[in-house]
């Protein structure tokens, strides 16, 4: 007695299930294999340290630099910076240097002069003048990219678009790398996101256009979103059970091990370029993976390839019996898998994105996560990108914002066992908000606790990620479930986007309005979670007919947890 399964014919008396016996397979290896497993999980956790470096380099791309406008006449005349700055800078009520504008002097008439004699002119000065060139001091040239490409005072909303152009990088990398793996396989869509790398670090340190700059930041977004998101579906493909579990976790780890590197190297290195040329080495991890790293074995045995798959299998595992091909085997053992045409494929994504809309209570649930994603991202970037306007010494603020991070993605397992999924994101979030919103109690001199308190911040806004994607995946049917994750994960790009350009503009002037934004934000996020049904313990339903009234969002949801 046989049942077709595509174009296959198998006995359902007779002969097992060929996939269940791959998974079986599988499971043999992560049980009996631990070696290659710590090895397999080393490779595969080297493309997010890169990521993590690239994510944050910008706070050592930045700075502020001394400046003052340019004055063609003075300089020809031999005046120092400093003399040029002291004559020509206008200053404030408050005695502060205004270094934007310039004084409306004869400067043809003071160059010949000279300082002393011009200093001791009692007149009523000019009018001010906004800057058309500025000049900045030797010792801070190839420092930043401010004194690179003068991105200060009317240019200075150019310099957060660095970061905001690779947050734009990652999301568009998420979907088009993430096409190209389900089409043409994960590792292949790793090789090409690699090879952009290899071709966009180096370039963006080697560039002298601006606009070639944020083209190469916005490649490295993109290649940093496709070479990790690749390299983690073949873990979750290859690994089983509780080992799919703790490597699904521990890989997160890379993140923070990369800005503990990255703030190293940057302490050693203090121009730009420089830095990027070093960090550019670390891109070759990268070859390493490409080389070692196998197409995930489960893709390849639900394209049909089998014969490939057993073959990853039995070189990790000599002992695993492959099956020896059925009797009424054809020619060709591949399934005919019928790829969509791309713009097929376009329109069944809009299709999933449009169904989470479909229902009231779907799309209650998937714009309170999307909130969620979103204040999550920008708290997590705001925090490592404020250290400039907390006053603290920003190499070590980064490997600080690291070491806290590692034991944030911990945090959440007796939580989440104690207390349920719902619970645990309200803490988190409420702890988190009110860290923020403490700063408010210091001065910007006591820096010591500003830190202490953003750090918390941060350690408490890391560890809601653990909760947050494991409530997003039981928020939602099967049919929707994918594309609510995969969509929350693309719509945190936004808070990522946001974050540099808050934290250059409002930051500047009020160096406490980011955390505070961020503060209220997240107290709304944790209130926002009450009317959010708990989904601990609870079936991961089909489709969204089979939720009963009691697990529908409501405002009965405040009193129901765990």
């Amino acid at each position: 007695m046989t049942v077709n399964d595509g174009d296959e014919k198998l006995s359902i008396f007779g002969e097992q299930n060929p996939s269940h016996e791959f998974d079986k397979a599988l499971e043999s290896i992560n049980r009996n294999k631990k070696v290659w497993l710590f090895t397999f999980f080393l490779l595969v956790s080297m493309p997010g340290i890169l990521n993590s470096i690239h994510i944050s380099v910008y706070v050592f791309f930045t700075g502020t630099p001394e400046h003052w406008c340019t004055i063609p006449q003075l300089e020809n005349a031999g005046w120092t910076p400093a003399e040029i700055r002291n004559f020509t800078v206008p200053r404030d009520s408050k005695d502060i240097l205004r270094s934007c504008g310039y004084y409306d002097w004869n400067y043809t008439e003071i160059a010949a002069m000279g300082y002393n004699a011009a200093s001791a002119i009692i007149a009523p000065l000019p009018p001010v003048k906004q800057c058309l060139k500025r000049s900045f001091l030797d010792s801070e040239k190839g420092k930043s990219i401010e004194s690179e490409w003068d991105l200060v005072c009317d240019r200075a909303v150019l310099k957060p678009s660095v970061q905001g152009i690779f947050a734009v990088g990652k999301f568009f990398g998420a979907l088009f790398f993430g096409c190209v793996a389900d089409k043409y396989g994960r590792k292949t869509s790793f090789f090409w996101a690699s090879c952009v790398y290899l071709v966009a670090i180096p370039a963006s340190s080697l560039t002298h256009s601006f606009a070639m700059f944020l083209l190469s930041r916005l490649a490295i977004g993109m290649a940093g979103s496709g070479a990790y998101e690749s390299v983690f579906t073949i873990l979750t493909e290859t690994t089983t059970g509780n080992a799919r579990t703790m490597m699904g976790t521990l890989t997160n780890v890379s993140y923070p091990i990369g800005m503990i590197i990255l703030a190293t190297v940057a302490y050693f290195n203090r121009y730009w370029r420089t830095l990027q040329l070093y960090l550019s080495a670390f891109m070759f991890l990268l070859i390493v993976d490409c080389w070692f790293v196998k197409e995930s074995p489960k893709w390849l045995f639900a394209e049909g390839r089998e014969e490939e798959a057993w073959a990853i299998l039995k070189k990790i595992d000599d002992t695993i019996d492959v099956p020896k091909k059925r009797r009424d085997s054809r020619t060709s053992h591949k399934k005919k898998v019928d790829h969509m045409p791309w713009y097929e494929h376009v329109l069944d994504l809009i299709k999933k994105f449009t169904s989470l809309f479909s229902e009231a209570e779907l799309c209650v649930r998937i714009l309170v996560c999307y909130f969620a994603w979103t204040v999550s991202a920008l708290a997590y970037y705001l925090v490592a990108l404020s250290g400039d306007n907390f006053a603290a010494n920003k190499y070590l603020f980064i490997a600080l914002n690291g070491v806290c991070e590692v034991p944030s993605y911990f945090l959440p397992i007796p939580l989440l066992r104690l207390y349920g999924r719902k619970a645990t994101a309200m803490m988190l979030y409420f702890c988190s908000g009110m860290a923020q919103l403490s700063i408010l109690f210091f001065n910007r001199s006591q820096v010591n606790w500003v830190t202490a308190v953003a750090l918390f911040g941060r350690f408490t806004g890391s560890a809601v990620f653990g909760s947050l994607i494991l409530q997003t995946t039981e928020l939602f049917p099967t049919a929707q479930r994918n594309s609510a994750v995969g969509s929350s994960l693309m719509i945190a790009q936004v808070g990522s986007f946001v974050a540099p350009f808050l934290v250059a503009s409002v930051g500047v002037e009020r160096w406490y309005v980011p955390s505070v934004i961020c503060g209220v934000l997240s107290l709304c996020c944790g209130i926002l979670f009450c009317i959010i049904p708990e989904t601990t313990g609870k079936p991961l339903y089909n489709t969204s007919k089979e939720i009963p009234p009691e697990d529908k969002v409501s405002f009965a949801q405040c009193c129901r947890f765990k």
